[in-house]
């Protein structure tokens, strides 16, 4: 899949030749697809988040020494090996959405060509996607309406306190999709 795209910012023009390979992909989209409705079926109410890994760095956020691995469970759902990702399935109303922030001119010069979050989601079966920041008002949303978000704990030490996602405003439901998820590795 190509798609040109022309970023300007502070008087510089960049033209980018964007690729993205769906053969990326570990499975189909359909595969992706399967698993987040059994996931949704399993759970049966509220809102599911699966937070997607960041960069490990060593002694400072920019030193990624370690080769980056994406969560795992964030991996089986949405197959996506990209770093400050967030997964969102509703549970009710069936919507998804895949969050992230796209990258801009300055991290162009660094990342090359990268895909748009609305690529990698649409590479998965996802309808949705939106900036990192769409996840307060999902998170309110359902607060407000007093449904249950649903969420896995995170397990590395550095992201007890994820900032970039804001695991605070969540209020954890986490035995119910731990159960669940568990029963899906046993089905596939």
């Amino acid at each position: 899949m190509y798609k040109y795209a022309v970023f300007t910012k502070k008087n510089i023009t960049l033209h980018c030749k964007l690729t993205f390979n769906t053969h990326n992909l570990m499975f189909s989209k359909e595969t992706y697809i399967q698993r987040r409705n059994v996931l949704r079926e399993l759970v049966g109410n509220g809102v599911i988040v699966l937070f997607g890994n960041n960069e490990s760095p060593c002694n400072y956020p920019n030193n990624g020494y370690y080769p980056f691995r994406q969560d795992s469970s964030f991996l089986y759902y949405f197959g996506i090996q990209e770093i400050g990702l967030i997964g969102v399935i509703d549970c009710e109303s069936g919507e998804e959405w895949l969050l992230g922030n796209d990258v801009d001119v300055e991290d162009i010069v660094w990342y090359g060509s990268v895909p748009t979050i609305s690529d990698l989601a649409a590479s998965v079966g996802v309808k949705n996607s939106a900036p990192w920041k769409k996840i307060e008002d999902i998170v309110s949303d359902a607060k407000k309406t007093q449904r249950k978000i649903h969420f896995l704990p995170p397990y590395r030490h550095h992201d007890s306190n994820h900032g970039s996602h804001g695991h605070s405003s969540l209020c954890p439901e986490r035995s119910r999709i731990y159960g669940a998820h568990q029963r899906c590795h046993k089905d596939a």
